[in-house]
This record gives C-alpha cells, sequence and structure tokens, in this order.
C-alpha cells in the first residue's frame, strides 16, 4: 500500500514522461547482498518500481526502487510519506533520509522483521529483512549496512529545500484539490499529500534551460488516496504559460486512448482519457488555462481495469468544478523544427514576402497621390492643331524605363535575401563574408544599371569623382546602417518566436515584459518591421545630409550647371515612384511610394550638369534633389541673374509666386528663354492650367512670343518655346517618376544640352505635329 502510493503521486504526477516509460532503475540497485542470500526473483509492478527478492537460510530480503524526477524530487516525496496505522514511523539519524517501518507497539529490532525507506539522490528505495527462527543476523544493523551500499552507488540526497519559500504558489493550489476521494471505491485510508510537484519536465523542449525556467516558475499539488489493489492520485499544475499547458496536454494524447464507460460524469471539453500499458495505468489529462489536471489509477487483482477508469473519470469530476473559470481547454503541438535547408528556404520566402509587402504598400499609396489629380473636374480637351507645335509622347519610353526598373529590383531582391540568408544560417565566418559579398554585388550591381539607365534615356553623366559624404551624413548613415541591422534581426526574431518552440531567450523577454511568449512574437516581428522601416527613413535622412552644398558641387564637376527654379511650396509636392537603380539597396523595404517631385527631375538632370537651386529662405534639410544655397533678401537677385548666365540649362516649375515672378522676368530680359525647360509639376489639370495662364502672361509680358500649349494641361509633362512662338511638349497620359524622367531627357535633347562626344539620338519617329493630334 505504502509504496503504490509513493510511486502514483511522486513518478506519475511528478513526471509526465515517467507516464510513457519509466526511467531505469536496474542499473543502481544491488544485486548482492551477501550473508548467503541468493537473487531468487526480480520483478517491476505495474507502478514501474523494480522489486529484488533475495533469499537465505536466515531469512529473505526484498529490496524495492524507483527512480524520481526533480520535480518532485526524493526529498519532497521523502516528507510526504503518509502514516500507516499498524505501522509507527521511526527516523534513522545516521542517514539523511531515512525511516524505519516498526510494527506498532514493539521497538526496532524487538522482532524478525525490518523495514527501512531512504532515498538517494534520484532513487527511492524500501528494504524488507524476514528473518527465520534462530536466525543470527542482528537485522536493523544488517538492513543499514545494506541502505549505506545502496546510496553509495546511486547518490547521496540532495540539500534539503524549503518547500513553501521556494514556490509558495504551490500551497495556493491545495484549494483545487478535492477534500476526499471519489465514494464508492473504499479509498478512506493512506492518502498523502504532495506539495510543489509539476509536470513541466518535457524532453521534447529541447533544452534544459528551458525546462528549469519553467519549473521555477511553476507550482503544482498533488493528492492520492488508495487500498490495497487500486489507487488514484491527482495532480494540478500551474504553468508560467498556457501554451505550455496546451502542449504537455497533446503529449497525452499520443498514448492509448480508451472509451468513457456509459453512465460515468462526462469528461471536461478537450480531456484525454488514457492507458499507460507500460504502466498499466488509467489517465486522465485536461486543461483550463494555464492549469493541467492529470489523474492517474493504478490496479491489481482484484481489481479491474473498468473500475480504474470509472475511479480515474470520477475523480477529474471532482476536480473540474474547482478549477477557475474561463482559459482554453485545447491541447497544442509545437511545430517540428525545420532542416537547415527547410529553414533558410523559410527564411529567403519571408524576405520576398516583406519586400512584396512593402511594395505593395507603396503602390498603394501612390495610387493615393494619383487620386489627387484624377478627382479634377476639368476634361482633357485637345485645342486646335497649330503650325509649329510639336507633342513628343513619352508614354512608350516610360514603360521600358518600368521595366528595366523591375530588373534591378529583382536583382536586388536576390542579393539582400543571400545576405540575410547567409546571416540567420549557422555558417559562422562564412556566412558573414558571403553576406558581405552579397551587398557588395548588389550595390556594384545597382551602379552598373543606373548607367545603363541613362543611356536608355539619354547621355550618360561623365564619370566624376567620389565624393567623401558631409561628416553629418556619414555619421547618421551609420546609424541608420546599424538601426537596419537591428530591424531585420528582431523581424527574423519574432517571426521564429511567432512559429516554432519557445526559447530561453524568449521566455526571459516574455518574464520582463509580463506577456505570453508567444505575443512576445508578435511584438518582436511587428517592431522589428517598424525599426526596418524607420531604418530605411533614416538612411534617406543621411543621404541628404551627406550631399556637398552648391559650391563643392561645382568646384568638383565642371560641367554647366542646370539651375534649379520652383516656388518652394513645391518642394513637398509627391511622385509616385518606379523601382530604379537610383534607389539603393537598402531602401528595397521602403513603403513610401512617392517622392518630392523635385527630387526626381533632379536626379535626370544631374546627367546634363550639376543642379543647383536656392534655398528656403531660413534654411532647411539638404535633399536628394538640386543642391542648395541659402541667398539673403539682399543678394539673391543678383545671384540669380549671374547663375542664369552660367547655366547650361534652365528649369522651371510654373507657379504663382512673386519671386519666381521675377525670375521669369529675367529669364526673358536676359535672353535665357531658349535654354529653359518649364516643368509641369504633377498636380491637377486646373491647377496647372491656372499656373500655366499666369507664367505666359507673365512671359508676354516681359515681351516673349508664347503660343498655346498642343496638348491638355493634364497630360503636358515639360514645355520649351523656341523661335517664332513655336511651343514643344511632352506628354504622357501617367504621370510618375518614369515620365518625369523621359520627359527632362527629351527636352534636354532639343535644347542640345548633352557631352560634345555623343551623338543626338534621332528620336523624330517619335514626335508629331500637333495637326496630326489624334
Amino acid at each position: 500500500m505504502l509504496s503504490t502510493l509513493v510511486v502514483v503521486c511522486g513518478i506519475g504526477i511528478g513526471h509526465k514522461n515517467a507516464v510513457i516509460g519509466q526511467a531505469d532503475v536496474h542499473g543502481v540497485m544491488l544485486d548482492d547482498v551477501g550473508s548467503g542470500f541468493e537473487l531468487t526473483d526480480e520483478s517491476v509492478d505495474p507502478s514501474g518500481a523494480l522489486t529484488r527478492t533475495f533469499t537465505g537460510p536466515a531469512g529473505s530480503v526484498q529490496i524495492t526502487g524507483f527512480a524520481v524526477t526533480t520535480p518532485p524530487g526524493t526529498r519532497q516525496l521523502f516528507e510526504a510519506t503518509p502514516q500507516v496505522d499498524t505501522f509507527d514511523l521511526v527516523d534513522e539519524p545516521s542517514l539523511d533520509l531515512a525511516r524505519w517501518a516498526v510494527p506498532a507497539g514493539q521497538r526496532l529490532g524487538d522482532s524478525a522483521f525490518s523495514a527501512l525507506t531512504f532515498a538517494s539522490r534520484d532513487h527511492f528505495f524500501t528494504i524488507i529483512l524476514v528473518l527465520v527462527d534462530g536466525a543470527t543476523i542482528d537485522g536493523p544493523a544488517f538492513v543499514l549496512e545494506l541502505a549505506g551500499r545502496q546510496i553509495e552507488i546511486a547518490g547521496e540526497p540532495l540539500a534539503a529545500v524549503d518547500l513553501e519559500e521556494s514556490n509558495p504558489a504551490d500551497l495556493e493550489l491545495a484549494s483545487l484539490m478535492p477534500e476526499a476521494p471519489p465514494q464508492g471505491y473504499g479509498l478512506d485510508a493512506g492518502s498523502i499529500t504532495l506539495p510543489g510537484s509539476t509536470l513541466v519536465d518535457d524532453d521534447e523542449l529541447g533544452d534544459p534551460e528551458v525546462v528549469d525556467f519553467l519549473n521555477k516558475r511553476a507550482a503544482g499539488f498533488a493528492q492520492a488516496w488508495g487500498r490495497s489493489d487500486l489507487t488514484v492520485a491527482a495532480g494540478v499544475t500551474k504553468y508560467p504559460y498556457d501554451i505550455f499547458a496546451a502542449h504537455d496536454l497533446a503529449a497525452f494524447g499520443d498514448l492509448d486512448r480508451i472509451a468513457v464507460p456509459a453512465g460515468l460524469p462526462a469528461v471536461p471539453p478537450d480531456a484525454v482519457v488514457f492507458r499507460s500499458a507500460d504502466l498499466d495505468q488509467i489517465g486522465v489529462a485536461f486543461r483550463r488555462g494555464d492549469i493541467l489536471v492529470l489523474v492517474l489509477t493504478t490496479w491489481v487483482d482484484p481489481a479491474t481495469q473498468l473500475t480504474a477508469t470509472s475511479l480515474a473519470v470520477d475523480t477529474a469530476a471532482l476536480v473540474a468544478p474547482r478549477l477557475p473559470d474561463g482559459g482554453g481547454t485545447s491541447p497544442y503541438v509545437f511545430p517540428t523544427p525545420p532542416s537547415r535547408l527547410v529553414g533558410l528556404a523559410s527564411t529567403a520566402g519571408f524576405v520576398v514576402l516583406a519586400v512584396a509587402g512593402a511594395r505593395m504598400v507603396a503602390r498603394l499609396r501612390a495610387r493615393r497621390v494619383r487620386r489627387m489629380w484624377a478627382d479634377d473636374p476639368e476634361p482633357a480637351i485637345w485645342p486646335p492643331p497649330r503650325r509649329g507645335a510639336v507633342v513628343v509622347p513619352l508614354d512608350a519610353d516610360a514603360a521600358l524605363l518600368r521595366r528595366r526598373g523591375a530588373v534591378v529590383m529583382m536583382v536586388q531582391l536576390v542579393t539582400i535575401t543571400i545576405g540575410v540568408v547567409a546571416l540567420s544560417g549557422d555558417f559562422a565566418w562564412a556566412g558573414v563574408i558571403v553576406a558581405a559579398c552579397s551587398l557588395v554585388v548588389g550595390l556594384l550591381f545597382t551602379r552598373w544599371w543606373l548607367q545603363k539607365e541613362h543611356r536608355l534615356l539619354g547621355p550618360s553623366a561623365p564619370p566624376r569623382a567620389f565624393r567623401v559624404p558631409r561628416p553629418a551624413g556619414a555619421i547618421m548613415g551609420i546609424v541608420a546602417f546599424a538601426v537596419l541591422g537591428v530591424g531585420v534581426a528582431y523581424l527574423l526574431k519574432g517571426v521564429r518566436y511567432t512559429i516554432f518552440k519557445p526559447t530561453l531567450a524568449q521566455l526571459r523577454w516574455a518574464d520582463l515584459l509580463g506577456m505570453a511568449p508567444r505575443t512576445v512574437g508578435y511584438v518582436f516581428a511587428a517592431g522589428g518591421l517598424l525599426v526596418t522601416m524607420l531604418g530605411a527613413v533614416l538612411w534617406r535622412i543621411a543621404r541628404s545630409l551627406g550631399r556637398a552644398r552648391v559650391r563643392e558641387v561645382l568646384r568638383s564637376d565642371s560641367r554647366p550647371p542646370v539651375l534649379y527654379l520652383r516656388s518652394f511650396g513645391d518642394d513637398a509636392v509627391p511622385l509616385p515612384i518606379i523601382a530604379s537603380a537610383r534607389r539603393p539597396l537598402f531602401e528595397l523595404f521602403s513603403i513610401r511610394g512617392a517622392d518630392p517631385f523635385e527630387e526626381c527631375v533632379a536626379w535626370e538632370l544631374d546627367s546634363y550638369g550639376p543642379v543647383v537651386s536656392v534655398g528656403r529662405p531660413g534654411g532647411s534639410l539638404a535633399s536628394l534633389g538640386a543642391a542648395r544655397e541659402h541667398l539673403s533678401n539682399e543678394t539673391w537677385h543678383g545671384e540669380i541673374s549671374d547663375r542664369m548666365r552660367n547655366a547650361g540649362s534652365i528649369a522651371l516649375a510654373p507657379g504663382e509666386t512673386a519671386g519666381l515672378a521675377w525670375e521669369l522676368e529675367e529669364i526673358v530680359t536676359g535672353g535665357h528663354l531658349r535654354k529653359t525647360i518649364f516643368v509641369f509639376p504633377p498636380l491637377a489639370p486646373s491647377e496647372l492650367a491656372r499656373r500655366w495662364a499666369h507664367t505666359s502672361s507673365i512671359l508676354r509680358s516681359a515681351g516673349a512670343i508664347v503660343g498655346d500649349l498642343p496638348a491638355p494641361h493634364g497630360i503636358v509633362h515639360t514645355v520649351q518655346i523656341g523661335p517664332d512662338d513655336t511651343v514643344r511638349a511632352t506628354c504622357a497620359d501617367t504621370r510618375d517618376e518614369a515620365t518625369y524622367r523621359v520627359s527632362v531627357d527629351r527636352a534636354l535633347e532639343t535644347a542640345g544640352v548633352m557631352p560634345s562626344n555623343i551623338a543626338v539620338p534621332d528620336r523624330s519617329e517619335t514626335s508629331r505635329d500637333v495637326s496630326d493630334p489624334a
């Protein structure tokens, strides 16, 4: 009776894996007790305990032992040994954990019967000696000598532990246990209570540190009742997080399921009723949130399996109503960790999805910008044809530029995916080298493809000396690179935390943040994505801060400059962007969808000369467009006049400000109209119509002959005014970065602004006289 209760409570409740297969105790059990005794029998009882029987002329020796896991631990199990009415328990002072069972009313050594229960570090033992009449052996001394040998083989006990101090939550679960066992089974004697036992010791977690972390934060309580042929033990475990209770519940589902006999109470939702063939046990396991309940019964003849099953279900029915309301009841299985190949493929797929998601968001934001123009009510009416006016269509070349941009984006995606996979895989320094090489390849290909884009549109800028970024830009670039690295790392870590079984680091984060482990994964993934986006923004700022000032640009580039004039309010006008080599590798995850209109125009103008402009009064953050020069109110007129004379070409965005009106007059009076192209900002057609009316009015007042536009305002990109009031316009049905970059090239080719060693491409087939506007 005593042995069966201890085994069921200590093994079955203390360690879930013991239900599936008891640890082997053969290697630490005495197989020779001396004094003429020989091993005559060896057996394993239904609870998994090993018993060896030795017989000889003086009597018989029976040694029973079983392994004990931690929790509950041998000390905790020893202290829970119950009192039996027919025996007195007497401590053995020479051993740390040892207690004699002396027949009631007698003293130790008065009879031929000697029984000692004791514990080693990981095992629990009982030695029973029964001497025959006339035997000369000192029973207690002989048993004590055997116990010393057994402990020496199995290992010394652990140090004492104050259970209530180490985990006071254990005892709080005692209220969930029924006060008495189910009625009708005769379980009214020999019950034991075992605080502190938990089930968080799962080999499937694969990390002893994770198991130790969970055990220190788990709480448990167990109770057992029994009779000579039937025992039941009920244990309740409170896990740190729901997911582990659900996972352990799923593990019981791998055992042999059995049907519940008719007429018994209904089992709790998602409960598992099973039989362990190895230990001949019947069990019921179920959970409520982070609390898991395990009921185990074991039986020997004359009890039956049906009786054990009924007892297990009845006991579960007693415990279930005592659990807190709320919380999930379903099991959960951690995904099997992927092979290295599958893991690397998953990482690559995630990077591709992240880029695709960023592109989708960017497209949606670009569509929102386009709607700002599409909602304008002005109809696209073609004016009557007029001799000398020319319309240059841009759609075909712009479509080709978009396709070329898709190529560079794919190459950038491949190189950055290789880099991330190399860093995320367990490749040590080889992974770092591959990642660095992929980064270099991506940067070099982007640079080479940029020259191809320029040659597609028009003349390519001659090679220029590398300019070291300004200190502020270099420092910000380092910060941006670090932020990008942290963002991508935590993004991938969050995905792993969400999908696979928790790691020790993840559990520590969960403990620190006070949230479930899977929630930590969600937070890391979302936070990593946001940090990655922040890194992309910081990278743009770094590029802006690192750009040279006007005088540095002019000093390092001998070509005639391109002067860009606009209203300061147009600096923030958005233009939908395309995939292009002009954006570096690190902006692959950008979700902007639109860049400042000036940036796209200035990028293409830079192929023909260094682009300079006047900065907003009061100073502003450097942009990725034209190089800024801040001028005082007293000197800006003279400075602008000098810039116009020295410029190889002038690009002007029509507006309605007083400063722009003065600049228009200066262009006419200074004789610069022939090298000026008017670039229409991406605005609503009605706004463009009003601006052009204002611009043409000022030009006429200054003495220029300006004809009407040869196409609707809503599709015009650039306008050039030639001699005898001829007007040449570039047009496209859409407005995005591709159409504006093509329009700038077509306009500057007409103006003859290109290096002398490059022939002007023949574009006559793409131009048409407006006498045939259709």
